[in-house]
């Protein structure tokens, strides 16, 4: 039997008021049970899995030399039976360049009956012109256990991983590649934590190398859950720098603040990811189950004393702890708007309860300008004191990706809807998911792990994994949906956004007849250039994870795969209603954009006219007007005044009676 979650029509929708109308078009959704910590499942590299070793169809196919789409844009780049790459938001992976040459490193394991993986490690890959990998035939640690692996390169193309080892040390690893290839365990960041430090995210610019990852979690299985094991935290979020390439790290072990004791409890492995530009901006986004999301920002290369915190999502009770305390309406200022209660205003119902967080995956990029951008998914969750410690419900639906940046308020996030990014994939107005079956993989929102970039021009884009109401396995021991990868984008700051693209469709795909069971899961992704956006992710024929013992799943081989895309080619914009009013455009260009103070609207126009130019916001107010009068046909130049401006996106429109020209302006301070 299918779940038939309708989708209410717009007249239905209307009556509830307009409280309602914020919700994503009256959807309902079913809860899922989940025993789960605060910290998650957090991996350490103790894990054992079992179950048959398979071969998938993809790599049986590939074997046994089935033709292959020649039109492809996929490309496969090596395999692992370890198939997990992260617990929540994914590492840095992959760097690209403007030529269009792409370094990839990945967890990774040969085909092994041994259910430890004793040799788990990072495989690195290599291509030019995007296409033709080579190197990924072993790990490159000589010795370690590692995994998690950030791939960075310093300014003389030296290729360098920071990754860590497990268990019994619980280090974070500097692997650097060397001339002839080969690559050396150079060092281990000095990280004073007594449980280790785990999980790390890099990024480098020039010789800097930023780190971030959270000490280990306390190995003793009788602990209490939220014991402090390190300054105060249960799990410390530490910042690390390098100004010579990982040999010296003159900041180490800083605990910045909006992360420390007073402020919360602490912070889940993988739950945060870090950018960082050539002009001393770093940005750190923070994504809790029960914590607000939050961005860290130093504008001074990351000196201790620059940090700055604000709140991306603001979460309504302040150290909450799963299944250990109560609350009421009151306590988290009333029903969600966007939440399952919002019908059940006037009750305590469970519904009502439900509180908006994010399911700890997300991302955060800078702009050209140095704004940070942030993207997270949306969940819905309810835990309290009569429930079992650490156990929780979690809502299905309303869900969708928050975006934000730094010219919105605090907590202004805005919403990509699900029905605008695209649950109801067969456009039947039902969300078809079959009773019993798994949709997302551990607790994580059917859309989730999204990466964020921001182009030079100032277009949004957005890749996320979606579960797939169309697409379930046949697995006797658990029916699980398949994820897919599906990129959207967006030209005026967030205010409106492209249908989603997924990504693996028979057009780009390897082996076409094998979508329907592709399921692909842990995307990261790098601009070349422009809007060429490489895309890293991990996939095979059976959805889910063999880690989770819920899902009961076989090992078996994994592709890592990297496809690279134009969002102009594949994507359908939005038309701003501006663009279409007249019948034939002017041109009209504007430099510098984006603008401080002052930039030049230029324009031509084949005639005498009158003309009007206005400013207005991406929200339609009309903020300055200009009335212009050229007498002969020709190029005319006006410097607009934009001193007086907020950091935002606005429009620029030039019109007579019956022509329009409409460009976008980004305003930076």
């Amino acid at each position: 039997m299918k779940k038939k979650l309708l989708l209410f029509s717009l007249m239905v929708f209307a009556s509830f008021g307009s409280i309602a109308q914020q919700r994503t078009s009256g959807i309902t959704g079913p809860k899922q049970s989940k025993t789960a910590s605060e910290l998650g499942v957090q991996y350490d590299g103790s894990e054992v899995l079992s179950g048959p070793i398979r071969i998938t169809a993809h790599q049986e196919y590939l074997e046994n030399g089935a033709t292959t789409n020649s039109e492809a844009a996929e490309e496969w780049i090596g395999e692992t039976y370890y198939d997990l790459q992260s617990n929540g938001a994914t590492a840095n992976r992959m760097l690209a360049q403007p030529d269009c040459e792409l370094g990839t490193v990945w967890t990774g394991h040969p085909q092994t009956e041994d259910p430890a993986f004793p040799t788990r490690g990072t495989f690195f890959s290599e291509a030019e012109n995007c296409g033709g990998f080579s190197g990924a035939g072993a790990r490159i640690e000589p010795t370690s256990r590692t995994g998690w692996p950030n791939l960075v390169q310093l300014e003389d193309g030296t290729n360098v991983v920071i990754n860590h080892t497990f268990a019994s040390t619980n280090q974070t690893l500097l692997v650097r590649e060397n001339t002839d290839g080969t690559w050396t365990e150079e060092s281990t960041l000095p990280s004073d934590a007594p449980l280790g430090f785990l999980w790390p995210r890099a990024v480098s610019v020039g010789n800097t190398i930023h780190v971030i990852g959270v000490t280990g979690p306390n190995a003793d299985p009788n602990a209490p859950v939220y014991e402090p094991t390190y300054e105060g935290l249960t799990q410390a979020l530490l910042y690390f720098r390098s100004d010579d390439g990982g040999l010296t790290w003159p900041i180490q072990n800083y605990i910045i603040p909006g992360t420390t004791s007073n402020e919360i409890k602490g912070v889940n492995a993988d739950t945060y990811s870090i950018d960082a530009d050539e002009n001393g901006n770093v940005a750190i986004g923070v994504f809790q189950l029960t914590e607000d999301v939050i961005l860290l920002k130093s504008e001074s290369n990351g000196d201790v004393g620059s940090w700055t915190s604000r709140i991306v999502h603001d979460f309504p009770i302040d150290n909450f702890e799963l299944g250990n305390q109560s609350y009421t309406l009151d306590d988290i200022g009333g029903v969600d708007p966007r939440g399952p209660g919002i019908f059940y205003a006037d009750t305590d119902l469970m519904d009502s309860l439900f509180i908006g967080t994010n399911d700890g995956t997300g991302s955060v990029t800078l702009d050209a300008n140095g704004m940070a951008h942030v993207s997270y998914s949306e969940l819905f969750i309810y835990s309290d004191s009569t429930l079992q410690e650490g156990f929780l419900n979690f809502f299905f639906l309303p869900t969708g990706i928050g975006y934000w940046n730094e010219s919105y308020a605090d907590d202004g996030v805005e919403f990509i809807e699900a029905v605008e990014i695209g649950l109801d994939v067969d456009g039947n107005n039902v969300y078809d998911f079959a009773d019993g079956a798994i949709y997302v993989n551990g607790v994580a929102s059917p859309i989730t792990s999204s990466n964020i970039e921001v182009t030079d021009e100032g277009e949004v884009i957005i890749t996320y994994q979606q579960s797939m109401e169309n697409l379930l396995s046949t697995n006797p021991a658990q029916q699980q949906h398949f994820s897919q990868i599906h990129v959207t984008a967006s030209q005026d700051g967030g205010f409106s956004w492209a249908p989603p693209y997924n990504i693996i469709n028979t057009d780009l795909s390897l082996f076409s007849f094998l979508v329907s069971t592709t399921d692909a899961i842990f995307p990261h992704t790098d601009l070349i250039e422009g809007d060429h956006l490489a895309i890293w992710y991990q996939f095979d024929d059976e959805p889910g994870l063999n880690l989770d013992a819920e899902e009961g799943d076989p090992v078996s081989a994994n592709t890592i795969a990297e496809l690279s895309i134009r969002t102009s080619e594949f994507l359908d914009f939005p038309v701003n209603v501006e663009e279409v009013v007249g019948t034939e455009a002017f041109e009209l260009t504007i430099a510098p954009n984006p603008a401080k103070d002052i930039t030049r609207i230029s324009y031509s126009v084949d005639a005498s006219m009158e003309m009007k130019m206005t400013l207005t916001s991406i929200t339609g107010q009309q903020l300055k007007s200009v009335e212009f009068n050229p007498n002969a046909p020709g190029n005319y130049n006006y410097n607009l005044n934009t001193s007086d401006l907020s950091t935002g996106i606005y429009l620029v429109s030039l019109r007579t009676a019956d022509k329009v020209a409409t460009e976008r302006l980004m305003i930076v301070k």
